[in-house]
């Protein structure tokens, strides 16, 4: 059965690197018939898009190519999406203090671009480096923002990533309910639209979900499915997260060959693709599953593998840093907080001495008016149209104010005294 299994894999494996490989094929040739500087930068960095979940010291070099010639052309959507994918890598590697430096790089364009599907990726791909540092609550409150903003914007494809990250980050906080309904919901939006690559990701968070719900046996099939999407897409991240969730899984029934097999195949994947975090992970399954059995040997290798690439990932300098860029970009999103409202109470304070000053300015030539009237009716009639006039103005100025979608007002046509001293106020285009 493992042979079979085995065999099966290896096809899946070869067909996804043939279909991998005529994508960059193409865009090597785009790049080599394109001799636009601009042209150049955004291959570049589609190229390194490419090479990121199987090849991401590729992906790095391209990228960092992409940014050189697009920061020299002056080209901020290709410097934004070269820098993403720099950001990605140190992300993929368990490089999180470079990584969310990237990241916020990013960020920062963005938020001047006003581009709302890239600043909501933008702001998933930060809350995954929150995660992978263990901070799930402000990783759950970057991934509302970015839900939020996708909502609000109607941007239906980036709909999935954002139901997917709050699945998996509610399956990290033990919440599980909610992890399965946000998963389930991603999964249906990845199948309406034939994303392989999403699909790989959703059947592989069902299956941890259910795993916690100790459903063994659905967990098993939820990674099996997985495998054959994450192979389609190439996704060779994931397929070290599946490997492992289905040895853990193999473990609890006792099956120990399969435990080991599923474990040290995530462990080479990480290794040879260098995902430090998925490594780190496997080698503590392994060292403990060897410590069980009693094998000294292998669980003495393992261990040693723990001790180091914890050091590597969580160094003191590294969390210092981290820290750092973390505090940093708290007090930049609070200082643009602040500048918000400043300039919300501003624009209320003109349109408020705006609007007072047209009254003001009605009263006086109403009082001009007025002195010019002889007969004592056309007096009294004159007042009482003045003072239902102004109460109309009141309630108006004061309905544009405290309205909650404010907008500012404009008199379109002032007085006509002789029809009942009506004002006409309408919405400034």
């Amino acid at each position: 059965m493992k042979t079979i299994l085995l065999s099966v894999l290896l096809l899946f494996s070869h067909l996804v690197i043939l279909s991998q490989t005529r994508d960059i094929d193409s865009l090597r040739r785009v790049y080599k018939t394109h001799f636009a500087d601009s042209n150049k930068a955004q291959t570049l960095y589609r190229l390194g898009q490419e090479y990121v979940v199987f090849k991401p010291d590729t992906a790095l070099l391209l990228a960092q190519q992409a940014y050189k010639l697009a920061t020299k052309i002056k080209d901020e959507k290709s410097q934004s999406r070269a820098l993403n994918v720099i950001a990605t890598v140190y992300n993929k590697t368990a490089n999180y203090p470079k990584a969310l430096n990237f990241y916020i790089k990013v960020l920062k364009i963005e938020e001047n671009k006003k581009d709302p599907e890239f600043l909501a990726s933008t702001l998933l791909n930060i809350a995954t480096v929150y995660h992978s540092q263990g901070d799930d609550k402000k990783a759950i409150t970057f991934t509302l923002r970015a839900d939020s903003l996708i909502n609000a914007k109607n941007i239906d494809w980036l709909k999935v990533y954002s139901l997917m990250n709050l699945g998996f980050l509610y399956e990290k906080v033990n919440k599980i309910p909610a992890s399965l309904d946000y998963t389930q919901k991603a999964f249906a939006l990845a199948v309406k639209s034939d994303d392989n690559y999403m699909k790989g990701v959703t059947l592989c968070n069902l299956g941890n979900a259910n795993a916690k719900k100790n459903n063994t046996t659905l967990a098993i099939k939820n990674y099996t499915d997985a495998i054959y999407f994450s192979n389609l897409a190439t996704d060779e991240d994931c397929l070290a997260e599946i490997y492992l969730g289905l040895a853990k899984q193999y473990s609890k029934l006792n099956n120990k060959d399969s435990a080991e097999y599923f474990a040290v195949k995530s462990y080479e994947i990480s290794k040879k693709d260098g995902f430090l975090n998925r490594q780190l992970d496997a080698s503590i399954f392994l060292n403990q599953f060897y410590n069980e059995n009693n094998d000294t040997k292998n669980a003495y290798n393992y261990q040693a593998q723990v001790l180091l690439l914890k050091d590597s990932i969580f160094s003191n300098d590294r969390v210092a840093n981290a820290q750092i860029i973390s505090m940093e970009e708290d007090l930049r999103q609070k200082e643009l907080a602040k500048k918000s409202r400043r300039r919300k109470r501003k624009k209320i304070k003109i349109t408020t001495f705006r609007n007072w000053f047209i009254i003001a300015n009605f009263i006086f030539h109403h009082a001009l008016f007025i002195q010019k009237e002889n007969k004592t009716k056309i007096y009294r009639n004159s007042w009482s149209s003045f003072l239902t006039s102004v109460i109309r103005i009141y309630y108006a100025v004061n309905s544009s104010i405290s309205s909650k979608n404010y907008q500012p007002c404009s008199i379109v046509s002032v007085i006509d005294f002789r029809n009942n001293c009506c004002c006409h106020i309408t919405n400034a285009s």
